[in-house]
């Protein structure tokens, strides 16, 4: 805690310890490192304190390819306790998603928005629609 005589008046000092390295200030982590660090302290707030909505842009972006996994397995499971939305362009972590949402564009410049119900899909069921 940066200021323990006024706590509303700091911040938070976080430590971590990567695989393999040694304990760190956050400030000092890579993008990948820090990522990890930030979604291990927000999963660890929804263990104690649940929240029913989280909304996440593009965490993944800076993980390697055996993370984004990893984070895809952790935020499946924690979508069984809260809606869980994320932007992302790795189809790793949108193979962990119930529903998919993207949008594109026409020859005319108009954006359309498109879903795919992956549950339908693994079922087999026609499964995409434009909203």
């Amino acid at each position: 805690m940066e200021n323990p005589d006024d706590p509303l008046e700091g911040g938070l000092d976080i430590e971590a310890k990567p695989e393999g390295k040694k304990l760190k200030n956050a400030a000092s982590l890579s993008g990948g490192e820090k990522a990890l660090t930030g979604l291990a302290f927000i999963f660890a707030i929804q263990r104690t304190k649940p929240s029913a909505l989280h909304v996440f842009d593009e965490i993944d972006a800076h993980l390697d390819p055996k993370n984004r996994k990893e984070v895809a397995k952790l935020v499946k499971r924690f979508s069984q306790e809260a809606q869980i939305t994320i932007v992302t362009l790795h189809d790793s972590v949108m193979s962990a998603a119930d529903k998919l949402f993207g949008v594109n564009m026409d020859e005319n410049n108009i954006s359309h928005i498109v879903s795919v119900n992956l549950e339908e899909v693994k079922g087999g069921e026609k499964a995409a629609s434009h909203i």
